[in-house]
Formats: structure tokens, C-alpha cells, sequence
């Protein structure tokens, strides 16, 4: 997968409500376009020429980011709502987390961040735990 863009300036902070909205125009054009409501905030990017993508599938990520080549820190966030994501995958459907696969975050035996979603919502915690010696234990999780 194509590693991402930086939108360099387009601040965000924690309790901020933000808007993205990604829109493929063929295999290897788009836009992207990312809203923050809280500080009225806008920013576009086009695409032209990318990696060819598949059109098939959408994913909702919070993660740590690359700074001068190195990993930043996993910032302690709480918990990240994704709320009305969806994914218009024909006319007819619509694709959300909730019909995905979510993957636990952790580093060796630490769980970094968990994860449950329903429908078209996602919600994501920060949480520094460990599991122990079962790593079967890294993807349980009852809300």
C-alpha cells in the first residue's frame, strides 16, 4: 500500500471534529479533502499518477507517524471516533468498519490501542496493557 500524505500546516488537537472525505476519480487519481470543524479549517489535495489503486476496499487507521525518518511515539489519544464512515462501494452499498476486519495495536507485548466497531462507527483506545506470554489475548475485546 501507498505509505500516505502529509498535509504540512492543517492542525489538529485533541476534542477537534474532523471531516475527510477521499474520493477515487479513476485507478490512479483523486482527492482528498479534510475539514476540521473546530477551527473552521480546510485543505485539498489532488492526486495525479499514483500507484494504481483497487477500488475495492477503504480503511480507517489511527496510528503513529514517520518524523525525519524516524516513528514518533504513540500519542496517548483516549479513544478516536470514526463516526458515518463509509465507503460507497457500488451504487447499491455501502462498506463501513463494522464489516471489516480490525487489528489490534501492539509493540511485542504491549497492546498500544484496541478497537470495536458497529456499522458505520469505529472507536479506538488508547491503552498501554500487557498480555503476557498469550498474544491470543491481544485481539479480545467486549464492549
Amino acid at each position: 500500500p501507498y505509505s500516505g500524505e502529509d498535509f504540512d500546516g492543517f492542525l489538529v488537537r485533541g476534542g477537534d471534529t474532523i471531516t475527510a472525505t477521499v474520493v477515487a476519480t479513476s485507478t490512479t487519481s483523486g482527492s482528498a479533502t479534510i475539514i476540521n470543524h473546530s477551527t473552521g479549517e480546510q485543505v485539498t489535495k489532488t492526486f495525479n499518477g499514483y500507484p494504481e489503486l483497487c477500488l475495492r476496499d477503504a480503511e480507517w487507521i489511527v496510528e503513529d507517524y514517520e518524523r525525519n525518518g524516524e516513528r514518533v511515539p504513540l500519542a496517548d489519544f483516549d479513544r478516536v471516533t470514526f463516526t458515518n464512515a463509509l465507503a460507497d462501494a457500488t451504487v447499491l452499498v455501502n462498506i463501513g468498519p463494522g464489516d471489516g476486519t480490525i487489528i489490534t495495536m501492539r509493540q511485542g507485548k504491549v497492546i498500544l490501542a484496541v478497537a470495536d466497531a458497529e456499522g458505520s462507527t469505529l472507536n479506538v483506545w488508547y491503552g498501554l496493557s500487557s498480555f503476557g506470554d498469550n498474544p491470543a489475548n491481544s485481539t479480545t475485546m467486549v464492549r
